[in-house]
């Protein structure tokens, strides 16, 4: 089950902010949970009052899921702006992937580091 803390996730989204363009801001927020140091990641769209949130679908998950938060008003657009708008959802859609292709790799790599349980049973090195 992979775990992410805040260093991590602010190191991928470093990554790929690097690599993206956008005119969002991208951040990840601290969050606690289960005793331990988590993250959020926070998408906020230039020109439009919302957040969209990016976190595993359940603790533990490799799969992430995107929430778009509701605001207290209609938001109105033109052309330009909704096209813009449709760039950042992209650009949303892009960074999610990107987590969850991160948080497979991290998910093999423990699953390829981690000691067979029967060669703990049996006193023998652990195989890597």
């Amino acid at each position: 089950m992979p775990y992410r803390t805040h260093t991590l996730l602010s190191r991928w989204v470093s990554e790929f902010t690097a690599a993206h363009t956008t005119s969002s801001t991208i951040e990840v927020l601290r969050q606690d949970g289960f005793d331990e140091d988590t993250g959020l990641v926070v998408l906020r769209p230039r020109g439009v009052d919302t957040e969209l949130y990016l976190e595993p679908a359940s603790p533990g998950a490799s799969r992430f899921v995107i929430t778009l938060t509701r605001t207290d008003a209609d938001i109105t657009v033109d052309s330009l702006e909704l096209l813009l708008l449709s760039e950042e959802l992209k650009t949303a859609s892009l960074l999610c992937d990107f987590l969850e292709i991160r948080s497979r790799e991290r998910e093999e790599l423990h699953r390829v580091e981690a000691p067979r349980t029967e060669d703990i049973d049996r006193g023998r090195p652990a195989l890597r």
